[in-house]
């Protein structure tokens, strides 16, 4: 088989014929070609970066429990000041900021490959079903997008399959998504890749946990994971969250993350990720959240978009 074919083969499904063996081989490929890719993205350099305490404060948002997912829609510029500028007439960098959306239902369940699925969606139509090893359990990939829900059809023709492994450059590919809704319910259907109508289906039903507020003793912990949006990819960030709601981070390279966590509409965290240090493809970027802990699997989820722009973006963490 090809090693540029097994490279960028995604996760989502297993091809004929491919089984334990080509995923360990498939893993081996992607880890030197991220090796490759980070060693002149990965610069010295990093420092700086800090603390900030938890925020309680309640945004305007209300999450009424509902699981009611609306069209998709557009929030460019809500998530920052995109069109500030400084006094010399250079554009400063977008603030970041909580998101102005909230997480409607999560999902639990499986595709036809066996792979363990957690599916997040969002109020605003966007969608993030993140994907796992069925022999490990570790996160491997991610399928995020926006689409609509009518009469109990959920459709969308923007989808993207991510890996979360590795760093550097992001290995992509173009899916459709086409499922049935039932609210507090189930979750099913279709996904089919565009450059050559493969197709894997999933099942899925409702997890109620995301009802629940988790207290910050149970939030707390040192979270090691990945962040994936559509140009690039990280899988060894480390987030650690205090009981009193502190919270700080790093990137591979020992870039500082600045974060913040707030409680939304009372029943969830929101948080805010700002990569300010070093030289790194995320220095200078941001971006803000919905949060969900898997308590079950000691497992954190923040889902949401990079600041002033439509890029959505995941971080998967498991606690240690």
């Amino acid at each position: 088989m090809n090693l540029i074919n097994i490279a960028e083969r995604n996760f989502f499904f297993e091809e004929n014929g491919v089984g334990a063996q080509g995923e360990d081989m498939l893993r081996s490929v992607r880890n030197i070609l991220s090796v490759m890719f980070a060693a002149s993205l990965l610069l010295a350099g990093c420092g700086g970066g800090g603390s900030v305490s938890t925020n309680t404060t309640d945004t305007t948002l209300t999450d009424t429990g509902g699981s009611t997912i609306a069209p998709s829609q557009s929030n460019s510029g809500s998530t920052g000041n995109t069109g500030n500028t400084s006094n010399s007439g250079t554009q400063a960098n977008p603030v970041v900021a909580f998101p102005t959306t909230v997480i409607a239902s999560v999902f639990g369940g499986t595709n036809s490959a066996d792979r363990p699925l957690t599916i997040l969606l969002q109020d605003d139509g966007s969608y993030f079903i993140v994907y796992s090893d069925p022999s490990t359990g570790k996160p491997i990939g991610v399928i995020l997008g926006t689409g609509t829900l009518n009469n109990g059809s959920f459709a969308s023709t923007n989808g993207l399959d991510l890996t979360l492994i590795g760093i550097g450059g992001q290995i992509t590919n173009a899916v459709n998504l086409s499922a049935s809704y039932t609210e507090k319910s189930v979750f099913n259907g279709n996904v089919t890749y565009t450059a050559d109508n493969r197709a894997a289906s999933f099942t899925s039903s409702y997890n109620n946990a995301y009802e629940t507020l988790p207290p910050l003793s149970q939030l707390a912990g040192v979270y090691t994971g990945s962040i994936a949006n559509k140009s690039l990819r990280e899988d060894n960030i480390v987030l650690d969250i205090g009981a009193d709601g502190q919270v700080t981070g790093h990137l591979t390279c020992g870039c500082a993350i600045t974060a913040q966590l707030q409680v939304q509409g009372g029943t969830a965290y929101g948080a805010t990720l700002d990569f300010k240090s070093g030289t790194h493809p995320l220095s200078g970027k941001s971006f803000g959240g919905n949060v969900y802990l898997d308590s079950a699997a000691k497992r954190l989820y923040i889902v949401g978009k990079m600041t002033g722009t439509d890029d959505r973006v995941v971080f998967v963490g498991t606690k240690s």
